[in-house]
């Protein structure tokens, strides 16, 4: 999607006309006519931790990555665009990872990996991302947040961007996100537990939207 304003050595040449498909699941991209096109794909989110007894803290889940690759040529052929899945909530335990999302052209897959499920109590640590092949034309999800309770603080899962850590005094870490770290758990203010940002793109329809942020993480109040 664009402005239909396609600017060439300086020159504006107006009426050119962008389209846009998006694919919210898996499903197939024909292409009746070649020609070049941009890609931005995101993974599926991670969800968080969760404990069966209230009053505990659970690490944020991590966002899913987000990869954009643009001026892909694609031949008149039909194309499988795997959409990965956001996680299945838990009811107690560490979260679970979201799904990895891609598409192959020309030989080449590009990919968009899950999120890192976040910790919990007894398994404070935040869950590493699902590990995405092809660097070169890839991006990781970030890592769950770690949860912290009672003298005890877990880490966060590592990722393109990382979980923030659990702090002893029962604060959880956020979720890394696609285009920034999870914050760690620190107590009351300075951004404390919150997820990483995202990513923003145009594709959809021209406006600007926000993709991949990581999930909060939460905190328990003893006194």
């Amino acid at each position: 999607v664009d402005s239909n304003i396609k600017k060439l050595n300086g020159e504006e040449f107006a009426g050119i006309t962008y389209n846009s498909r998006t694919f919210t699941s898996s499903g197939s991209f024909v292409v009746s006519s070649g020609g070049a096109v941009d890609i931005f794909l995101v993974g599926g989110g991670a969800s968080g931790g969760a404990y069966s007894s209230a009053g505990f803290t659970r690490g944020g889940g991590g966002g899913g990555g987000a990869h954009t690759a643009t001026g892909i040529t694609m031949s008149a052929a039909t194309y499988t665009v795997s959409v990965g899945a956001g996680a299945n909530g838990v009811s107690n335990g560490r979260g679970n990872d979201g799904g990895e999302s891609n598409v192959t052209v020309g030989g080449t897959t590009y990919r968009a990996g899950g999120g890192g499920g976040g910790g919990t109590i007894g398994t404070y640590d935040g869950k590493n991302a699902p590990s995405v092949a092809g660097a070169a034309a890839a991006a990781g999800g970030g890592g769950g947040g770690a949860s912290g309770y009672s003298g005890t603080g877990g880490s966060g899962g590592s990722g393109d961007h990382d979980g923030g850590d659990g702090s002893t005094a029962n604060w959880s870490g956020g979720g890394g996100g696609a285009g920034g770290d999870g914050y760690n758990g620190a107590g009351a203010g300075s951004l404390s537990s919150y997820g990483g940002v995202g990513v923003n793109n145009t594709y959809k329809d021209g406006t600007t939207i926000g993709y991949g942020g990581g999930g909060g993480g939460s905190a328990a109040d003893y006194d």
